[in-house]
């Protein structure tokens, strides 16, 4: 039992006819059903001393298929839609997630707010860990394996005290999450010196000048970060290597499932 009060924020959208294009339909399609909740459920039961899960709703159609007393389901009145393709003028829908469910926990006795995307799976308890090995950091988010994005952010973990300033930052950033990424936001909210300068020296066309701007800013906020960087794998990296004993990991293809099923029964 830990010595401090773990509260898990996450999302939920899930529907029959998913419309988005294909390059973000990675893994199985188990990973997108109802049913894949379930088992999203029991590795954090498995893994995760915690008190609470907060889970946003995005005016799914169809519900997760969850009972469990420790879980509060909030339902947004509208989707706000994947951050390449956004139905609203500024945040996503897995933005509202983050930034709901943090919140929430601001208000309360928890020391930890940590985040498991709705198709991330755990292996070995991960979160003290991780805790154990960088108890002084305010954020601890995924490493990146490429210079496209300058962190992972499908688990992470935030200090209850560090959120308000967080969350400040984050709102002050005045693009949307279509012209500045979920990912280049964290790296921004997460450092006194980043969120300091403005917004629009962040944007970044999808043009070759572009590409190759967001590039050297994703490795500008990798060595110049306010942030510590957690020590195990995977989220979207790949390959992953299931004997790891502490690991997570998303987009899970249906070999990578079985695999994960094999060795955490």
């Amino acid at each position: 039992m830990n010595n401090y009060k773990v509260f898990i924020g996450t999302g939920w959208w899930c529907t029959e006819n998913d419309v988005r294009e294909e390059r973000f339909l990675q893994g199985s399609d188990e990973i997108r059903g109802q049913l894949f909740s379930k088992k999203w459920l029991r590795s954090v039961n498995k893994y995760c001393d915690y008190s609470k899960i907060i889970m946003i709703d995005s005016a799914s159609p169809i519900k997760p298929s969850l009972q469990d007393d420790k879980i509060e389901i909030l339902e947004l009145p509208i989707n706000l839609g994947h951050a390449s393709r956004m139905n609203h003028d500024k945040y996503c829908g897995w933005t509202a997630s983050v930034l709901l469910s943090m919140e929430y926990c601001s208000f309360s006795d928890a020391d930890y707010y940590v985040y498991i995307e709705q198709d991330v799976l755990l292996k070995g308890n991960i979160i003290e860990k991780v805790i154990s090995e960088l108890p002084n950091s305010d954020y601890i988010f995924g490493a990146s394996d490429n210079f496209v994005q300058p962190l992972q952010q499908s688990f992470f973990i935030v200090k209850r005290s560090a959120i308000d300033t967080f969350v400040s930052r984050y709102r002050a950033i005045d693009k949307s999450d279509f012209l500045i990424s979920p990912e280049f936001k964290f790296a921004i909210a997460s450092s006194r010196f980043w969120s300091s300068l403005p917004s629009c020296l962040f944007t970044a066309k999808s043009t070759r000048i572009g590409k190759v701007k967001r590039r050297i800013l994703a490795f500008l906020f990798k060595y110049i970060k306010g942030y510590s960087v957690m020590n195990y794998g995977y989220g979207r990296s790949r390959p992953i290597n299931f004997c790891s004993d502490y690991l997570y990991f998303q987009h899970g293809s249906t070999e990578e499932l079985l695999e994960y099923e094999r060795v955490t029964k």
